[in-house]
């Protein structure tokens, strides 16, 4: 895209997307349920130890908070959040029903046939 080579038309996000900011989302153009975004998340155990998890959690913070890992980030197209647990953990169970709703009305199923090889 930065080259001329592709346009982008849209954006799948809830907001612009900072390294594009002339470009619309989907939801700017009449498509409101049209959003998906990609994110990452350090996921462990809830047996995990609580020490562990603490010390987990605070090298990703610390990462987060590093200004050169933000910029790479960021270069890369990527919007640091910096959520915790908690936050993760809803986003991921809003995100399983959002889908789940939207594939049970496509009428879309699975039929467990074995190796396609």
């Amino acid at each position: 895209m930065r080259s001329g080579k592709l346009k982008a038309l849209a954006t799948t996000g809830p907001t612009r997307d900072h390294s594009m900011p002339d470009v619309p989302t989907f939801a700017e153009l009449g498509y409101p349920e049209f959003t998906a975004k990609v994110w990452f998340g350090l996921l462990v155990k809830e047996s995990v130890p609580e020490d562990v998890f603490r010390r987990l959690t605070d090298a990703a913070k610390g990462a987060h908070a590093d200004p050169a890992v933000r910029e790479k980030l960021e270069a890369q197209g990527f919007e640091v959040s910096g959520a915790t647990g908690p936050q993760l953990k809803t986003e991921i169970k809003q995100q399983i029903e959002r889908w789940g709703r939207l594939v049970k009305a496509s009428g879309f199923s699975i039929e467990d046939r074995g190796s396609t090889r």
